[in-house]
């Protein structure tokens, strides 16, 4: 079967949440999970992975989501619930993909495969079923260290 994203693979789930720190907390001590990044609200750079959320804040950023891994390959996000959240389980699936996300988006566009956002990083689809699914060229993720 021909495929429109080439060489794909799972990269994280993301879930929606109401206490970041908490899930931290739970997903460290159950599963060994251990922060790699954490994300500012208004996408600021030099957001510490390491010390608490409560510590990151009082440093000014304003956490809005956590990223944790557990064992050597699966990552799961936590992403800071808000009163306009549809969802209320999964959030998304990522995927690694090899395409240029210009290439991509041509063919997608051709199946009419609905596109909610892109930049220059990354794309999101949404599946039949409303499920979006983000896609992350495999090079931009190595490049920023997430591979």
């Amino acid at each position: 079967m021909k495929t429109l994203a080439a060489n794909s693979a799972f990269h994280h789930v993301e879930v929606p949440c109401d206490d970041l720190e908490r899930a931290e907390s739970f997903y460290g001590k159950v599963f060994g999970a251990e922060v790699y990044m954490r994300r500012d609200a208004r996408r600021r750079a030099g957001v510490p992975a390491d010390g608490t959320i409560s510590q990151a804040e009082s440093r000014g950023f304003n956490i809005d989501a956590t990223y944790m891994r557990i064992g050597r390959s699966f990552k799961i996000g936590f992403l800071k619930r808000t009163p306009d959240h549809r969802q209320s389980e999964i959030d998304h699936f990522a995927f690694v993909i090899d395409d240029e996300l210009e290439a991509l988006e041509n063919s997608l566009v051709k199946e009419q495969v609905e596109i909610v956002d892109r930049d220059e990083n990354r794309m999101l689809i949404r599946d039949p079923f409303g499920m979006v699914l983000e896609l992350w060229p495999r090079e931009r993720l190595a490049r920023m260290g997430l591979l």
